[in-house]
């Protein structure tokens, strides 16, 4: 799953870059300039996009959806 960010401050990534070091996998931080929202998590076909960092709601959708396999038995879809 990936936390991604546009145009924070450095307090923001700093935080951003704590929340992320918490998991030893499956969760990765990156920069997305062209994005609308200075922070959106995506996981698969879900997306979390907000205009404030909010680390509670960070916290919940990396609990939500990190280490679940979204790909179909057998390889189909």
């Amino acid at each position: 799953m990936l936390v991604q960010y546009n145009n924070v401050p450095n307090d923001v990534l700093d935080r951003l870059r704590a929340i992320v070091a918490r998991y030893n996998t499956q969760v990765v931080l990156a920069p997305y300039p062209a994005m609308p929202h200075p922070v959106a998590l995506t996981a698969w076909t879900c997306l979390g996009a907000f205009d404030e960092f909010d680390e509670r709601r960070i916290i919940r959708f990396i609990g939500a959806y990190r280490g679940i396999d979204h790909h179909p038995v057998g390889g189909e879809g």
